[in-house]
Parts: C-alpha cells; sequence; structure tokens
C-alpha cells in the first residue's frame, strides 16, 4: 500500500514537473483564491463589527427599551401608557444585570414646513418628526449619551435647556426652516385611549 502511494506521488510530481507553465497558473490561482477569501472575510467582520458599534452608539449604549404595543384581541382604542415605576420595580426585582434606569418618552408628529427662515409663514407640505422628552439631568449623572454641536464637536449642555424650549437636530432644522427663537407648532399623535 505504502508503495502505491509513493509510485502516485512520484507520477503526480514528475507531471507537475513536465507541465510547468498549467503547475505554476494553478499555484497561483489558488493563492489568488485563498488570498481573496481570506480579504472577504476580514471585511464582512470588520462591517459586522463596525454595525454593531453604530447600531450601539446610535442606541445611546442602552440594554433594553420598555414600551407598551398592542397585542391581538387587545381594544384597538386602549392606551399606550404605563405606570413607569411599577415596571422599573419589575425588572429590579427580576434581575440585577441592569444598572440604570432612565425614563424617556416618544411621541410622534408632523410639522409643516417654513416658507423660508425669514417668515413665519408655512406651506401646506408636512415633514414627520419624533419628539423625545429627555431628563437631561438625570442622564448627565449617570453619564449616560451626549449631544455634541455640529461645527464643533463640542459637547453640549442640555441640562440648562429651560422649560419649554427644545433642542432641534439641525438636519431637521435645515429641513423644516425654522430658525432659532421661532416658535414650532408641532401636530402630535399621542394615544390615551379610553381602555
Amino acid at each position: 500500500m505504502f508503495t502505491n502511494l509513493k509510485l502516485i506521488i512520484s507520477y503526480a510530481l514528475r507531471d507537475l514537473g513536465k507541465q510547468k507553465v498549467r503547475t505554476a497558473l494553478g499555484v497561483i490561482g489558488i493563492i489568488i483564491s485563498v488570498g481573496l477569501l481570506g480579504i472577504v472575510l476580514f471585511v464582512s467582520d470588520s462591517v459586522s463589527v463596525s454595525f454593531v458599534d453604530y447600531l450601539s452608539t446610535d442606541a445611546g449604549n442602552q440594554d433594553m427599551v420598555v414600551t407598551v404595543r398592542h397585542y391581538n384581541g387587545e381594544p384597538a382604542n386602549r392606551s399606550t401608557f404605563f405606570e413607569y415605576k411599577e415596571v422599573i420595580d419589575e425588572i429590579e426585582d427580576a434581575t440585577d444585570q441592569i444598572e440604570n434606569f432612565i425614563p424617556r418618552m416618544e411621541a410622534s408628529g408632523t410639522v409643516n414646513i417654513s416658507e423660508g427662515y425669514d417668515t413665519k409663514d408655512l406651506t401646506e407640505f408636512q415633514e414627520d418628526t419624533l419628539v423625545s422628552g429627555i431628563n437631561f439631568e438625570e442622564e448627565d449623572d449617570i453619564n449616560f449619551g451626549r449631544f455634541l454641536k455640529p461645527d464643533t464637536n463640542e459637547e453640549m449642555k442640555l441640562d440648562e435647556l429651560a422649560v419649554n424650549k427644545c433642542a432641534i437636530y439641525t438636519g431637521f432644522s435645515e429641513l423644516i426652516k425654522h430658525a432659532k427663537g421661532d416658535t414650532i407648532i408641532i401636530h402630535l399623535e399621542i394615544e390615551h385611549g379610553d381602555q
């Protein structure tokens, strides 16, 4: 058996030696294929790691979001409100893996686009918006998230934001053409329901 194997290997090597061009092209092809496979695997790993980092940064490195949603058979006009403290107490009783809990409120709505920065006249065109209620002071206390000034990348201190004032993303401000100090009327869609 061993001699047969030696014979097969010697014929294969002799054949490779006779056809040097074909052998060289075959070896180069295998090297290129393995190299490309390695590059594709490296790039796909890098992209997936970058995407996970992007998602965690975009979400403020949060672990969990507690929301109310509809389920089958539930009344369509039910409220999306829930008692925050009761839910948090229940989660704290179930696990000690979560360090902090941050209350936030979000509501969807629409805003009429202004005719320009130097006029208060509005067009009939509307833009979808998401309004977030954030307790900046509480989030600063636990060093959760931050907002940056668009031109300088300097951190904004939004805990000094007065009541009934809001911070608007600059890209959205340019889209709706409202200037600093303008009153913005937001048509909110909040479901209180009756059940």
